[in-house]
Order: structure tokens, then C-alpha cells, then sequence
């Protein structure tokens, strides 16, 4: 009885932590458990990519071994720019399309596809159809976190690739409007996307 209570002890250490409105919407800004509705909480946007739930914010209590972000994707809008990271990253697609860029190989996702990138694995998703794209996303956050972006290449290093590699560039090219830092591109603001729509895909 004596160990059963110690472990129920151990267990309850961690109390309710306190929701804020930010800028960005309702955020944790106390470690501790929460529950927040994703249309209430943290979100980013940007003009160059998606919008996206981080449930954080600049300045708060980060999740310290795994990020989570709910991201929406319009159509032709890319998530970031092409990369890998040190840190492995998962995607789980919950309605509409997009297309994977992984590792200069094209798939199209659909809802319920699931994506598992291991570390340096370089890839991107890219809205398609013809509404909002809606991924939840993972990632691990032990060790130093370390995001690469390939080199671009010319015009003509890219008309000398091969054809399934030359399809690939010359779709990143499409993807390679923001600039060359992804979170820089995107700002703090209460946006959020129109759950109107999204609610409506299927």
C-alpha cells in the first residue's frame, strides 16, 4: 500500500498549467498539463506558406521531447522550404490532398496517409486538390535540433538530372519563393484559417 501510494504521489507532481490569451491565441505559459480546442490555441501564419497550430509560443514553456503542430495547407502552398532536419518527423494527414516531396521522390497523400521521416530525411508537402489540406505533425526534440536546406541548383544542372530527379527540382523550384530561414517567415497573429471550410472536407 505504502509503494502504491508513493507511485501515485510520483505521478501527480505535475499539476495544471495556465492557459493565456496571446497574441497568437490561448497559450500554455506555465509548464503542466492543459487542454486547449485548436481553434482557440496558438497559431502562425504566413503569405509564402501554410498556416499552422503550434500550441506554443515565442517566449513560453516549449514542449521539451516532442513538438506538435497542426498545419493547413491552401492549395499550391508548400508547408516550408524543401529540407531535412537532425530530428525525426512524422505526418499524419486528417482531410484534403497534398503532395510529398521526400527525398526527390513524388507521392500524393490523401486522408489517413501517414508520413515517417527519420532524421536527414529531406522533404516537404505541398497542398494540392482543390481544398484546405489539413496534416498533423510530430517531431522529436532530444538532441541538437539542426534544419538543412539543399543547395539550389541552375537551370541547366537541373536540365542535365535525370527524369524522376528533374521533375522534383523543377517542383522545388515552385516552393522556393519564401526566404531561406522558415521561421522567420512566419509571424505571431490570431489568423486563423476558415474552420468553415475546413470543416467541410471529407
Amino acid at each position: 500500500m505504502k509503494l502504491a501510494a508513493h507511485r501515485h504521489e510520483e505521478r501527480s507532481r505535475n499539476g495544471r498549467g495556465s492557459l493565456e490569451q496571446l497574441d497568437a491565441g490561448l497559450t500554455p505559459v506555465t509548464e503542466g498539463w492543459f487542454v486547449v480546442n485548436v481553434r482557440d490555441a496558438a497559431w502562425v501564419t504566413s503569405e509564402n506558406f501554410g498556416d499552422a497550430c503550434t500550441f506554443e509560443d515565442e517566449g513560453t514553456p516549449p514542449f521539451g521531447e516532442i513538438g506538435f503542430t497542426v498545419g493547413v495547407l491552401q492549395p499550391g502552398k508548400p508547408s516550408a522550404l524543401y529540407h531535412r532536419e537532425s530530428n525525426q518527423e512524422d505526418f499524419l494527414i486528417l482531410a484534403g490532398e497534398c503532395l510529398l516531396l521526400i527525398e526527390c521522390e513524388e507521392r500524393p497523400l490523401e486522408a489517413w496517409d501517414f508520413v515517417h521521416c527519420p532524421p536527414e530525411t529531406e522533404h516537404i508537402l505541398v497542398g494540392a486538390g482543390d481544398s484546405p489540406c489539413v496534416i498533423f505533425i510530430s517531431g522529436g526534440r532530444t538532441g541538437e535540433k539542426r534544419t538543412t536546406y539543399p543547395p539550389r541548383r541552375s537551370p541547366s544542372a537541373t536540365a542535365r538530372a535525370p527524369r524522376r530527379r528533374r521533375a522534383c527540382l523543377s517542383c522545388l523550384q515552385r516552393t522556393r519563393r519564401g526566404p531561406r530561414i522558415v521561421s522567420t517567415a512566419r509571424s505571431q497573429t490570431n489568423t486563423r484559417p476558415s474552420w468553415q471550410r475546413v470543416s467541410r472536407i471529407r
